[in-house]
């Protein structure tokens, strides 16, 4: 065999296993780097859209849903949970994202245009795993719940549960501020 073939056979060899390499790396880090925030393999992901937020939910083991809520806004976002078709007696999860960090609070409506943490009132706040990101006008929250209610300002969110979600989002950061948008739409935990 001369000697410029047998170079050319390493050389073809040596980027054969660049390239098999490359795409096993490339594969390895892509699943190893997710863009936002999973849920739980096997567990149901449900969501509504509505007036331009979307809203996701899984129910997991040992009593949590995990909740991701998205809106057209640089302002607050809200997702309330409620047996009735009602503001009053929603207990109301406000997020806002301010120069990078997640401010959430665990809220109560006690009576149209009142609202107040639930640690406030004599509860405790439900919320735990925050995560969020606001990029190009558009805000993202996740956080995780528990299932069951621990005190009277929060509501059982468990599996086939009927309960109505309470969309909101504001143009502004303040929790008091008016909302832009707010939807209430009946779903099926």
């Amino acid at each position: 065999m001369s000697k410029s073939l047998s170079n050319l056979m390493r050389r073809n060899r040596f980027f054969g296993i660049v390239a098999l390499l490359t795409v096993f790396f490339s594969g390895l880090l892509s699943l190893s780097l997710p863009s936002q925030p999973l849920f739980n393999q096997g567990m149901e992901e449900k969501s509504v859209k509505i007036d331009g937020m979307t809203v996701r939910w899984s129910l997991q083991p040992g009593g949590t849903i995990e909740c991701t809520m998205t809106a057209p806004t640089t302002g607050w976002l809200a997702l309330g949970f409620n047996t009735h078709d009602d503001i009053v007696g929603t207990n109301l999860i406000m997020a806002s994202i301010e120069q990078g960090k997640v401010r959430i609070e665990d809220q109560y409506v006690v009576r149209s245009g009142e609202h107040l943490p639930v640690n406030m009132l004599g509860g405790t706040s439900a919320v735990s795993n925050v995560q969020g990101t606001e990029q190009h006008g558009i805000s993202t929250v996740s956080f995780t719940i528990t299932q069951h209610a621990q005190d009277r300002f929060h509501h059982n969110l468990t599996e086939a549960a009927s309960v109505f979600l309470i969309c909101a989002y504001s143009m502004e950061d303040d929790f008091a501020h008016h909302s832009r948008m707010r939807q209430h739409v009946k779903v099926v935990m």
